[in-house]
């Protein structure tokens, strides 16, 4: 969570007028920026002369800006604490022939590292700690890194930093350009920090475009008069509501606004979260009042994203009727569950949804209802999230036939409830699939896999056919079946991204063996993963072992590694460029894997690591050997 001390600081060290007094000092920032631009200019140059791509020539660019950033410490504290714009405009040449100094052959305001499309893609690609320093460079690179910070960073405002809400408001006022629009408010007493609050929003209000709101708490108070004036009213560039949770007296209301009064609009409110505090034994009661959801809806009337999380079927139902009375099209619909009866509702408004979300059928849910849906929205639909469905012990498996669905691109399912299962028969990936590039089997997180039902269904090329256009697979649970997972080339013969979690080693060996065109690998490890470094690099347990033990790695050249790699490895992965490994404390990469196996990964241009034990010169050593952009790895 952000903290206001950490923005107090933040903004403290960027006052562009703050400039050194030291002579000595500005000489030697001048020289090492005059280097810096040499540098650049020799490396735009060199990408001129080749054929890269686009894409290639932005790596290229961000490991340049990885090479700026390398420079000395103190080094870089002067040119931070110096006014880029100032300084270019006295980096001049003189003329030996008049008194008059000319402007050098170089226009530094259209050098192509400041152009506004490369650094838009440089920002995209830095964490945000990079993102806020880069805004130091000059007045376009503050400009666009506020832009990034706009849309990445929720700010967090509650009980522990309201204290200093009229301060961080000044502070941003002062800035001149707010580099904030997200924010969560929640677990604190509007009244007592009334003052404070309309302070904030008379700075920020007309640049915020996503709030959160979340005071389901006892010890704190908001009033129907305070949400609706302080926090709705005050927005009229609002993109994003959260509604997250609110006290049951507030949410009781009949209406947000009196009887007779007009709903303003928030014609710019394009994404509409209602979560429903669920405090009622009861699973058909709601904790929202009809007439508070049906004004939340009408106040944005060009609404196309709708999330609801309740169980209450009367909220979902009065959801849909509010959409329908407004005349709202939808493109994207989140569902935590849903009956027959608003299943053929939906069905009835034919939205042209582009993205549908259900994560729970009800035990009266008819396949023929599910599939008519489908139907409906099979030539606008692109992306499907399916669960489960919610039955009693003496129900039978809800199977389900897909049409063709024309432009479905991403598929989604998590696990069953019990092992009651939401079955596809018949399935052909090219009659009924044609488009799809994204598969993913999540499991709820600390739950047991009963049963990978989905994953058997869909990795079955003998019934389903292989699919050309897969091209990504995700596996968030445990996954033992090294046969089923040998199938995986034959299923979707073009993937090229595969996320893994929990698998077992022997998934993990299948991967280098059966799977050596993928480009982009996400591995999450548990402690099931013993020996990870003898999994990684192939080499047999005793003998990593012995070699961890007698510290024998200067004597392990390119001939004796070949010999003892006897188990598949990860250098079988010629075409790799990212990888990601979310290490266990346990399991942890070492050294081991990176000088035995990572530095022969010639394609790799990312790498993330988590909770590994690699020292720095092994860092050194992937820098040397590998041509990485981005390199993370943490302890």
């Amino acid at each position: 969570m952000y903290r206001l001390k950490m923005t107090d600081e933040e903004f403290s060290g960027m006052d562009m007028e703050d400039f050194s007094e030291d002579e000595d000092l500005q000489e030697e920032s001048m020289i090492s920026l005059k280097r810096q631009l040499i540098a650049s200019e020799e490396i735009i140059r060199n990408l001129r002369l080749s054929n890269a791509s686009q894409e290639q020539t932005i790596h290229n660019l961000v490991s340049a800006l990885e090479k700026l950033r390398s420079l000395h410490l103190e080094e870089r504290k002067v040119l931070e604490s110096i006014k880029i714009p100032n300084l270019l405009s006295s980096f001049r040449i003189s003329d030996p022939s008049s008194s008059k100094v000319v402007q050098p052959a170089i226009d530094y305001s259209q050098h192509p590292l400041l152009n506004h499309i490369i650094v838009s893609n440089i920002m995209q690609r830095l964490p945000l700690s990079d993102v806020i320093r880069c805004r130091l460079v000059c007045q376009s690179w503050w400009g666009k890194g506020n832009e990034e910070l706009r849309k990445r960073k929720l700010i967090g405002i509650n009980y522990r930093n309201i204290e200093n809400l009229s301060k961080f408001a000044k502070l941003l006022e002062t800035s001149g350009d707010i580099p904030f629009a997200r924010f969560r408010f929640g677990l604190f007493v509007v009244n007592t920090h009334r003052v404070a609050v309309e302070d904030f929003f008379s700075v920020c209000g007309p640049v915020i475009t996503h709030i959160a709101l979340c005071f389901a708490n006892q010890f704190c108070e908001i009033t129907l008069e305070e949400l609706r004036d302080l926090f709705l009213l005050r927005v009229p560039n609002l993109e994003k509501l959260d509604v997250e949770r609110l006290p049951l007296k507030l949410t009781k209301e009949l209406s947000l606004f009196p009887p007779g009064t007009k709903v303003p609009q928030l014609r710019k409110l394009k994404h509409l979260k209602i979560w429903d505090n669920m405090a009622s034994d009861n699973r058909m009661d709601s904790t929202y009042s009809i007439g508070l959801l049906h004004d939340l809806i009408s106040m944005a009337p060009n609404l196309s994203k709708l999330s609801v999380y309740t169980e209450c079927q009367h909220l979902v139902a009065a959801a849909l009727k509010s959409l329908e009375e407004k005349r709202i099209e939808l493109r994207e619909l989140r569902l935590e569950s849903i009956s027959e009866e608003n299943l053929l509702y939906l069905t009835r408004l034919r939205f042209p949804l582009k993205m549908l979300r259900i994560e729970y059928f009800d035990t009266l849910t008819a396949p023929e209802s599910v599939k008519s849906l489908l139907t409906t929205l099979s030539f606008t639909l692109e992306e499907l999230h399916f669960s489960d469905y919610r039955v009693m012990n003496h129900a039978e498996n809800l199977v389900v036939a897909f049409p063709r669905m024309a432009r479905l691109r991403v598929l989604k399912f998590r696990r069953p409830w019990n092992d009651r299962r939401l079955l596809f028969y018949p399935l052909s990936f090219k009659e009924q699939l044609p488009c799809l590039k994204k598969i993913s089997f999540q499991h709820e997180q600390g739950s047991p896999p009963y049963c990978i039902h989905s994953y058997n269904d869909f990795v079955n090329p003998e019934t389903t056919g292989p699919s050309e256009t897969v091209e990504e697979l995700e596996i968030t649970h445990e996954l033992d079946s090294v046969l089923m997972f040998r199938k995986l080339p034959e299923s979707f013969p073009k993937l090229k991204i595969l996320k893994s979690t929990d698998s077992s080693n022997e998934i993990i060996r299948a991967i280098w063996e059966f799977l050596p065109n993928l480009q982009e690998l996400y591995l999450t490890l548990s402690i099931s993963n013993r020996n990870i470094d003898s999994v990684i690099t192939g080499i047999p347990v005793e003998v990593y072992r012995q070699i961890c033990k007698e510290n024998l790695y200067s004597r392990v050249d390119g001939n004796v590694l070949e010999i003892i790699r006897t188990d598949p490895s990860i250098c079988s992965l010629k075409r790799l460029s990212k990888l990601v490994i979310e290490g266990h404390q346990i399991n942890r990469v070492t050294d081991f894997s990176c000088s035995f196996a990572l530095i022969f990964l010639k394609s790799l241009t990312s790498l993330t690591i988590t909770d590994a034990d690699i020292t720095e010169d092994c860092r050194d050593l992937m820098k040397i050997h590998l041509n990485l952009v981005h390199l993370e790895i943490l302890p």
